[in-house]
């Protein structure tokens, strides 16, 4: 990783890493700074440790069949900051259904 990241044109990119499997919220973090990228998390699963800017992959919890519930979207909603720009990708069966009524979610005050 560090090979690559070091050594990778960057012009106006932002990388994001959704590491899987057992990484310490630790290394994640010195990583992310190392090499300037930003942690892509499933909120339901972890948390972000990036501040530069959210980027969620919700990948349906239990199953890519998931529908999210309002309670869901609510909670979703709770970790965006207004002051932060924030990315949500539903990456789901459900995804244009979850996402539409997100985006609604979104627009009220």
């Amino acid at each position: 990783m560090r090979q690559f990241f070091s050594s990778v044109q960057r012009d106006k990119l932002v990388f994001l890493w959704e590491p899987r499997g057992n990484w310490s919220p630790e290394l994640i973090g010195t990583l992310c700074a190392e090499l300037d990228l930003v942690h892509a998390v499933d909120p339901f699963v972890s948390r972000s440790v990036s501040a530069k800017f959210i980027y969620f992959r919700l990948h349906g919890g239990k199953g890519f069949k998931h529908i999210y519930s309002e309670a869901e979207l609510q909670f979703l909603r709770g970790l965006i900051a207004p002051a932060i720009p924030a990315y949500v990708m539903f990456n789901n069966i459900q995804m244009l259904p979850d996402s539409t009524r997100f985006m609604d979610l979104m627009s009220r005050p």
